[in-house]
């Protein structure tokens, strides 16, 4: 089972070739798209994920498994509906299975594309920060940091978990959770401040910069990204 969203691995498959920009505008609208449809609708959309996942040799259990590492937001979220609007619990269940749907798309955008591809990605298409004073590489570079550190602070979590479970210390529940997220804490802030560190000694700056591959999204690119936006639109709107 994955212990995060998202693992890289590389295929020569139609996904994993695709620019990333288009990729990550298809997430971006779809996401959008995703919480304005009815259950019936979700379901279709989900098969056509599961196919599009194999075709990218993601295998399904794995799509599967991404429910489990998100339970207790998913319970969080029933019980809100039970206490709150317990006539609306339908609605709660929608909002899940929405919830799992986006989660296994973002899935499938990280295990198809790499960091740098994102990286470029998200740099290509955050031109228009510009007229704002803010630099597309700054927001860009802080993506990819976030991007990386989610896997690390569940690897680091679960360390420390399976270390507190060796020493029997579940015992005390409440005190257990304490140390390990005092622990998972301490440990990101030394990670980050290691990062700065080596950002800061390779003289990183936002300006006259250049990338050793380029990051340019051809015409089919575009085509399969609005193709598949334009589906799901036709399933919101006449379906």
């Amino acid at each position: 089972m994955p212990r995060f969203i998202g693992e890289y691995t590389y295929k020569d498959t139609l996904l994993h070739n695709l620019a990333p920009q288009a990729k990550i505008l298809m997430v971006v609208f779809a996401s959008a798209l995703l919480f304005l449809m009815e259950f019936s609708k979700l379901a279709f959309i989900l098969i056509i994920l599961c196919i599009a996942a194999k075709s990218a040799g993601i295998a399904i259990w794995k799509l599967g498994a991404l429910i489990r590492p998100f339970l207790a937001l998913y319970a969080m979220i029933l019980i809100f509906y039970f206490i709150f609007s317990p006539e609306k619990m339908a609605e709660g269940l929608l909002t899940v299975f929405r919830f799992i749907i986006l989660i296994m798309v973002s899935h499938v955008l990280l295990a198809t594309t790499s960091i740098s591809a994102l990286v470029r990605g998200f740099e290509s298409l955050a031109w228009p920060v510009k007229a704002f004073g803010a630099s597309p590489r700054t927001i860009s570079f802080m993506l990819s940091l976030t991007i990386r550190f989610i896997p690390v602070l569940f690897l680091e979590a679960d360390t420390i978990h399976q270390a507190q479970r060796s020493r029997c210390s579940q015992r005390r529940k409440l005190r257990s959770v304490s140390l390990l997220v005092a622990s998972v804490v301490q440990n990101t802030s030394a990670r980050a401040a290691a990062v700065a560190d080596a950002v800061a000694s390779r003289c990183y700056r936002t300006k006259g910069t250049t990338s050793i591959n380029s990051c340019r999204a051809e015409a089919k690119d575009w085509a399969i990204a609005a193709g598949t936006l334009a589906v799901m639109g036709f399933l919101l709107w006449y379906g």
